[in-house]
């Protein structure tokens, strides 16, 4: 099969990651398998049969949504892309990743499915009736993926979309790689007690709440914080000002999470708003806790005895408390079978199944 994926870059993001893992796993596979970035970035490691293209380099990168004619610029770029790649046959499936991918896809009237990765209702931007009546535009009578039956229904309930088919296909997890990488002796962490928080340093992540929370917690614990961002000088000035330079630790990108994932105490996202974290599916594939804010798709992961470690998003209060309680409880709750059982539906093999079947 030839299969496209558009998404703005292979860096950083979830949904990012999430394309560099099916990418790899459909390449192994035996498909052809191409990916058009928005902008040129790589981070995450991408298989070397994968076809990687660009519409733009990175260094001349324009906010669409401050000027509506480089959108316009971009999805020429990627009709003309696609139409050059199609040259030696056409695609048997297409799907678009975040909603500059989806907006110029749409623009350029590629025939892709749209996978849908944030519940928007809870995102600042859109919750201005213009910016909906945008989204409506863009996904009406579209094929849309979305990776959490809460997302899907925050999709259609909250802001009223009307989409031609809607089918959730969760995120995807490689856990025997992921399960492999952890054991890398090569990654230095350090020989301490310490709670890790792996993401991006945005205002979305609320690094802040996190860090307020984490002035609350008794005992001999380190922060450890491994991403980079836009809001991350502020998060260092925040600690300063709460006299926690001793006990966070700014780790920057990693290239390879899993070794200080597998031996903390536990995993924390404070999130405001999130899809389906792919890191916390990564921890309970590493016997890791997790506490984590509530988010749309928290019921399809934090299950059965996990569900005690859902606290309320902003809720200083509440997330300390349930990271103390789960520093004392949370490695007896990870079971085998409750990791099995969570992990399922996740799995990579399943999750590019259910891409294929898409195919008609």
């Amino acid at each position: 099969m030839k299969i496209l994926f558009v998404v703005n870059t292979l860096s950083n993001g979830g949904a990012e990651k999430v394309v560099a893992t099916l990418s790899n796993k459909m390449a192994e596979n035996g498909h052809e398998v191409h990916v058009i970035q928005v902008y040129n970035s790589i981070k995450y490691e991408i298989d070397n049969q994968v076809k990687i293209h660009y519409l733009l380099d990175k260094q001349d990168r324009i906010s669409f949504l401050k000027k509506g004619i480089s959108t316009i610029k971009l999805s020429k770029l990627l009709k003309t892309k696609v139409n050059e790649i199609e040259k030696n046959g056409k695609f048997d499936l297409i799907t678009s990743h975040l909603i500059l991918a989806d907006v110029i896809s749409f623009l350029a009237k590629i025939d892709t499915y749209s996978c849908i990765h944030n519940n928007y209702s809870e995102h600042p931007f859109f919750r201005k009736k213009f910016n909906q009546l945008f989204l409506k535009l863009i996904y009406k009578n579209k094929k849309v993926l979305g990776i959490s039956h809460g997302v899907l229904k925050d999709w259609k309930e909250s802001i009223g979309i009307k989409t031609k088919d809607s089918i959730v296909v969760y995120n995807p997890i490689d856990v025997n790689k992921v399960r492999k990488l952890s054991n890398d002796k090569s990654v230095n962490i350090i020989n301490e007690n310490y709670i890790v928080h792996v993401g991006r340093f945005s205002k979305q992540k609320r690094h802040d709440i996190l860090i307020r929370a984490f002035s609350k917690i008794e005992g001999n614990y380190k922060l450890v914080l491994i991403g980079e961002g836009e809001t991350q000088q502020d998060i260092q000035k925040l600690v300063n000002e709460l006299n926690l330079n001793e006990k966070v630790i700014f780790k920057g990108w990693c290239k390879n999470p899993y070794p200080w994932i597998k031996n903390a105490k536990l995993l924390v996202l404070t999130s405001d708003t999130e899809g389906l974290p792919i890191v916390a599916l990564e921890s309970i594939s590493l016997g890791t806790p997790i506490v984590c804010t509530r988010f749309c798709g928290v019921d399809e992961i934090m299950q059965y005895s996990l569900s005690k470690y859902v606290c309320e998003p902003r809720n200083v209060d509440d997330i300390a408390a349930k990271i103390t309680q789960c520093l004392r409880n949370g490695k007896f709750d990870m079971t085998d079978n409750l990791i099995d059982d969570i992990l399922d539906n996740f799995k990579i093999e399943n999750v590019v199944n259910n891409y294929l079947s898409l195919i008609k």
